[in-house]
């Protein structure tokens, strides 16, 4: 976990006061108005091994032709470099009325604040938004516009230790004008040098760093593409409506706005602010500011400890027992589609194989069977379910040898296989006893076991009878069967030929099953395929 930056060592930290004649014109206000755009300037990455890769947006434009006030959260991290993260946010504003609006603190300076006890420096005083606040002080004058899409520029500080904010257009302070605001269409291409994290700590160098030791500079060449589409609402609502997963910025009691579904690698949050006008005028210079706190998380580092709840394994960040709620339905879309989704055999019993599927990381897989943790023991902590991928990944040779424990196909779906699968369901496989038949030679077949993440069927779980040992003697382990989930699971599907791990009686031969039959293959040639199995923690 990182610890937040002091803000006044960020960039960007400096107060920009806008020059009142030119905004006057533009509001077509007889008051003078100042505006100021502060946004995160610490954006607070919480992750034990290493950092979340987010990176909070702020896209600001109040000039004759663009009025914009964007924020959103980028997941900018890469699909084989990264992992979903989840995201909230929380917006602070301040208000200064008077004659000397805007300008540095000085003990003479006579303006009315919003709160009273705030300054136009110490941003933690600042008054936090509630979702709906209109009888604040603020929505006197200013009304927000919320939710929606936007045009990104996808950002290129991809330094996952960097606790700043991606700033498109800001006020200068210098000559009253404002920084130059990007209006990006989709598609359009920019170059730039893109920075990333170096060094094995996870402290935050900002100008500090060091080319070559900190942080290292590529150019790259981005894209402009669309952000998600945001919903706003409060928890309240969200737990009325059902509570689901989808793209909503659900505000909790604290101000807090969670984003309600996983952030995915390359891809950006809808808005939670959309744009900010002036409602009415004040009859006087006004300096009105919004600051934006961003933090993020990788699945599963929020915690409950008794009755407390936190967004942090460390302890360090309270949130409620309804974000904490939201926070397990978003972890995971194919999750709570594997643990409330029918197995294979219900779907096909309900005339639907379809309804069994589940899309991960690009490939598609069945969910077979599901057991419950308090059935299998006491002790286990986590539901598990049987998936099945649902078009084979490969077509290759099973091996030299009908035997699955030593088999090329094995140490090919344990490694190679196991490596190109979604990060997250990498972390969620669990390793199995696996019990499988093999060939030991003048016809006869024995039961073998094996410990492994991805396996194969057995022809048993496809036709409902596995190949009974020729010499019963030789027997099996009591506590393993042929079937990978204790009985025949698998309806006929449109799948094959592909390879099982159950071994036929002849020297080369390993059966396939093909369309609702099984039929012996030489396990030396290729032309059958592979649909690796294997049980999913969720």
């Amino acid at each position: 976990m990182q610890t937040q930056v002091p803000l006044e060592k960020r960039k960007h930290t400096k107060a920009k006061v806008a020059g009142a004649a030119a905004l006057a014109v533009i509001l077509a206000l007889s008051s003078t108005f100042a505006w100021t755009s502060f946004s995160q300037l610490a954006t607070n990455e919480l992750h034990i091994e290493a950092n979340a890769g987010g990176r909070l947006h702020d896209d600001f434009s109040f000039t004759q032709d663009v009025k914009n006030k964007d924020i959103y959260v980028e997941n900018f991290t890469s699909e084989g470099d990264g992992a979903p993260i989840f995201a909230r946010v929380q917006l602070r504003e301040y208000l200064e009325i008077g004659p000397r609006a805007g300008q540095p603190e000085t003990a003479d300076k006579n303006v009315t604040r919003f709160p009273e006890s705030a300054t136009l420096d110490n941003k933690e005083a600042w008054a936090v938004h509630y979702y709906g606040d209109v009888h604040s002080a603020y929505a006197q004058y200013f009304a927000w516009v919320q939710g929606g899409t936007t045009t990104f520029m996808p950002t290129f500080n991809k330094n996952k230790d960097s606790l700043e904010a991606d700033i498109n257009g800001s006020y200068h302070d210098e000559g009253g004008r404002y920084a130059k605001y990007t209006e990006y269409a989709e598609g359009q291409t920019i170059e730039g040098s893109a920075v990333y994290d170096a060094d094995e700590n996870d402290i935050d160098e900002g100008d500090a760093a060091v080319e070559g030791v900190n942080i290292t500079t590529s150019p790259e060449t981005h894209t402009a593409k669309a952000t998600g589409d945001g919903t706003v609402m409060s928890m309240a609502e969200w737990k009325e409506a059902g509570g689901k997963l989808g793209p909503y910025w659900v505000y909790d009691t604290d101000g807090w706005a969670y984003w309600a579904q996983p952030v995915q690698p390359g891809e950006a949050t809808g808005l939670l602010l959309n744009g900010v006008e002036l409602k009415s005028s004040m009859g006087q210079s006004c300096h009105y500011g919004i600051h934006a706190i961003g933090e993020f998380v990788s699945e599963g580092e929020w915690k409950q400890a008794s009755d407390a709840y936190y967004f942090d394994q460390a302890g360090t960040k309270d949130i409620t027992a309804d974000a904490f709620n939201l926070l397990n339905v978003a972890s995971s879309a194919w999750k709570m589609q594997l643990r409330n989704g029918p197995t294979l055999m219900e779907a096909n019993e309900a005339g639907d194989i379809s309804a069994s599927a589940v899309s991960i990381g690009g490939s598609n897989f069945y969910k077979i069977a599901l057991q419950r943790s308090t059935a299998r023991s006491a002790v286990a902590s986590e539901d598990r379910v049987l998936i099945l991928a649902a078009e084979p990944v490969a077509d290759m040779s099973f091996g030299g040898y009908p035997d699955w424990g030593s088999s090329s196909l094995r140490a090919y779906l344990n490694g190679e296989y196991l490596e190109s699968l979604d990060i997250e369901l990498q972390s969620k496989t669990i390793v199995t006893d696996i019990a499988y038949e093999a060939y030991v030679g003048y016809g006869h077949v024995t039961y073998g076991e094996s410990q492994d993440k991805i396996f194969l069927p057995s022809i048993g779980d496809f036709v409902g009878a596995s190949i009974p040992p020729l010499h019963p003697e030789q027997g099996k382990p009591s506590d393993l069967g042929p079937y990978t989930a204790g009985a025949s699971t698998i309806p006929p599907t449109e799948l094959g030929p592909i390879w099982t791990r159950s071994a036929s009686g002849g020297y080369l031969e390993i059966i396939a099953y093909n369309n609702g039959a099984n039929e012996n293959k030489d396990c030396t040639r290729g032309g059958v395929g592979v649909c690796p199995m294997m049980w999913v923690a969720i």
